[in-house]
């Protein structure tokens, strides 16, 4: 039976999730620190080939333009000014007319007006459209 580390464990090391106990196996066995050592060479190369390989196939002015040519504070500078500008409108009230500034004559006026219609108020622009021949309905009023 083996005391090395297992595949699982060691690939949780490789990733920084090793327990405790991973950490300390790979500090004293030789073997194990040598085969992540060996690990570690081994994805260094492979990330250092992939550059590589996008360097010489990509040209350098497609590079360039995502570069931030802006500074960060500039950035924040115009994140701050959004959020700003999109707020405003929720601070800024409207008074709203409160119920003592309504005349109490003008509103008998509209409650009689709107009881005595003898058609509905979203019909009446339709009453253009009656012959002359039928006797006219005026709005409001009482036949």
């Amino acid at each position: 039976m083996s005391h090395h580390l297992s595949e699982d464990q060691f690939a949780k090391c490789a990733v920084g999730g090793g327990g405790k106990a991973e950490t300390e196996h790979l500090r004293n066995c030789p073997e194990c620190s040598a085969e992540m050592d060996r690990f570690g060479k081994t994805m260094s190369a492979f990330r250092s080939a992939v550059r590589n390989r996008i360097e010489s196939h990509v040209p350098r002015r497609f590079v360039e333009p995502f570069a931030p040519s802006i500074p960060i504070w500039r950035w924040a500078a115009v994140v701050a000014l959004f959020i700003v500008v999109v707020s405003i409108p929720f601070f800024i009230s409207t008074p709203k007319p409160q119920e003592s500034e309504i005349d109490p004559n003008t509103l008998m006026r509209e409650v009689n007006l709107h009881l005595s219609r003898t058609v509905p108020a979203p019909m009446e622009p339709m009453l253009v459209l009656i012959p002359d021949n039928e006797p006219e309905i005026e709005s409001g009023g009482v036949q």
